[in-house]
């Protein structure tokens, strides 16, 4: 199995190329403000796998963390391979981390490895972003008027 994986999820923004249970390729957007990000992963994303003689024609899968981590975050992950399995259509790997503790990147492998072997696949208008919180609005602050009725 040969998958384009995307975690998003935290300020580190993973992207790798994985084989089976080995990663090929790999890079974060850590080095980067949080503003150039999002228009430089596509770009990062095409080096990357020029760089390993890789074309998108190539790869089995895409492999997305869909969080819980940060919800802007975790939107462009999502965003970026649902916009690639428009284009080249290929199975979605959908990997939902746990809240509670931080998932080793080599777990996070064999678990898109075991999903692809077993066909666990997400379909495109299915994929989205998981949030385990509540979204909470902050209520405008009520004018003080100084007129007198």
């Amino acid at each position: 199995m040969k998958a384009l994986f995307i975690d998003t999820s935290d300020t580190d923004s993973l992207v790798a190329l994985l084989k089976d249970e080995k990663t090929v390729a790999k890079f974060t957007l850590a080095d980067l403000p949080l503003k150039e990000r999002d228009p430089q992963i596509n770009k990062r994303i095409k080096a990357m796998l020029e760089k390993a003689n890789v074309k998108f024609a190539d790869l089995e899968a895409y492999a997305v963390v869909t969080g819980p981590g940060s919800w802007t975050g975790v939107r462009i992950g999502v965003t970026v391979i649902k916009a690639y399995a428009l284009a080249i259509p290929k199975p979605i790997i959908a990997i939902r981390q746990n809240p509670e503790h931080t998932h080793p990147f080599a777990e996070i492998i064999k678990e898109v490895n075991e999903k692809f072997k077993k066909g666990e696949f997400t379909e495109l208008d299915k994929l989205e972003p998981f949030y385990d919180g509540e979204f909470k609005v902050t209520p405008k602050k009520k004018r003080e008027s100084n007129e007198t009725n």
